[in-house]
């Protein structure tokens, strides 16, 4: 059999992105009515600047009534590859972008493999969107929200206490999670109905096991030294192996249902983790969110990627003070996996026994009651853990409790809250 050119492995997905695109314009799923639609494939455009037409792979024409030209252009670029996509390939789809029409012209390029750091880079200032081919289905890659997309509807932005800022906004429509976008862009089908989430039950010490093995792999440094964990090695780590990035300069607002701020977030196709800009100054929740999401990733990815295209965090979640059971055992998990990420037990055994040795603590267990010495020792006790550890006081109570280090007999249930 005959080697196959990369012509004819760059006109078998043209086709197919050019039947995928039909079927759903045909099936009145595209973003327009499907009597405003019409689908190309190889219609060339006359673009002012060379003063001849350029061939695009896949097209579709959206004309309003009454109109003369088509009021919406969506241009499908195609690359069956088997490296990544560069940064080249994306300029040069920009080019073609920009000699053939202006603001109306939305651009996606599709891809079989992937896209270059740069690539993505320059997509996302750009506002074009990607997306890849994944186990013959199209799978979000990554969308920019643009500077003219960063607006809230007029009702959302007046009638609201709180507005919530949406993915995206695009042709007036608002998009609040990259599977609704594209679904609405006939880029991805619609489902009719949501898989349920499952999440099984894990003992604590597995999910103990599974965060000694993250820092094992990324920083063995902290079985032999009792210091903070560097979540920044690790995230510098996890970025470069995995994929996944992380954002720590937006704010993310509040979510809908609940009114609660947003500490964090987690999202799939592309895996980011963003952590709220507000938590800049406040470094143990920074810290103790960011080892959360990462709880979620190594815990969750294959359920919840499955199931919605991101997982908010608020401080309703963070406190598992949530009424669903199965994502109560969810941000469970994230927070037992958290502690042990930002808390190992070996260090933190010997930090405590040294500590409790120098107290005289009796029996190696420290007794929290309405005494005034035994809280003053509980403040000391805990104090130095944040201190050594990096992480809030209430953390380290939690911690003390879980290893049996902690009998906390007061009637005061709620100390300051040291986050």
């Amino acid at each position: 059999m005959s080697k196959i050119s990369a012509k004819q492995k760059g006109d078998i997905l043209e086709e197919w992105v050019y039947n995928m695109i039909k079927k759903q314009v045909d099936e009145n799923s595209f973003l327009a009515n499907k009597s405003l639609c019409k689908v190309f494939r190889q219609k060339k455009y006359y673009s002012k600047d060379r003063q001849d037409y350029i061939a695009v792979d896949v097209s579709v024409e959206v004309t309003y009534p009454n109109a003369n030209k088509y009021s919406l252009l969506y241009i499908f670029e195609c690359k069956n590859y088997k490296g990544k996509v560069s940064i080249d390939n994306i300029e040069e789809f920009m080019m073609k972008l920009s000699q053939i029409a202006g603001y109306n012209v939305k651009g996606i390029m599709v891809t079989t493999s992937s896209y270059s750091q740069k690539g993505i880079n320059l997509a996302s200032s750009k506002g074009i969107s990607l997306a890849r081919v994944i186990a013959g289905k199209i799978a979000y890659d990554v969308y920019r929200v643009s500077s003219t997309c960063q607006k809230y509807s007029t009702v959302d932005l007046l009638c609201s206490d709180k507005p919530r800022l949406p993915l995206c906004i695009y042709d007036s429509n608002m998009f609040y999670s990259i599977r609704d976008f594209f679904s609405h862009l006939g880029i991805i089908e619609q489902s009719s109905s949501k898989s349920r989430l499952v999440i099984p039950y894990m003992e604590n010490d597995t999910i103990k096991e599974k965060g000694e093995a993250v820092l094992q792999k990324y920083v063995p440094d902290v079985f032999h030294l009792i210091q903070a964990t560097s979540l920044e090695d690790i995230c510098k780590q996890v970025a470069k192996e995995k994929f996944l990035n992380f954002v720590y300069d937006e704010d993310l607002g509040y979510e809908a249902e609940s009114g609660c701020e947003i500490l964090g977030k987690i999202q799939f196709t592309p895996d980011i983790i963003f952590i709220s800009s507000r938590l800049s100054k406040d470094i143990h929740r920074f810290r103790f969110t960011l080892a959360h999401e990462l709880g979620h990733y190594f815990l969750h990815t294959k359920y919840l990627s499955d199931y919605k295209a991101e997982n908010i965090d608020t401080i309703l979640n963070l406190n598992a003070e949530i009424s669903n059971s199965i994502i109560k055992r969810m941000e469970l998990q994230a927070n037992i996996f958290a502690s042990n990420l930002l808390m190992p037990d070996i260090a933190f055994y010997a930090l405590v026994k040294q500590r409790y040795l120098y107290d005289k603590i009796k029996g190696g267990i420290l007794i929290l009651d309405d005494q005034s010495c035994n809280i003053k020792t509980f403040h000391r006790v805990t104090s130095e853990i944040s201190s050594f550890f990096n992480v809030s006081k209430e953390s380290a109570k939690y911690k003390l409790q879980e290893l049996g280090l902690l009998i906390n007999k007061s009637s005061i249930h709620k100390i300051k809250d040291f986050f």
